[in-house]
């Protein structure tokens, strides 16, 4: 459960991050 914790969160940043990226 905390490995689902760690990827979702990573994705979570990941998903926010491409946007800032790419602007």
């Amino acid at each position: 459960m905390n490995a689902f914790v760690v990827f979702a969160s990573v994705l979570a940043v990941a998903s926010a991050g491409v946007p800032l990226a790419y602007n």
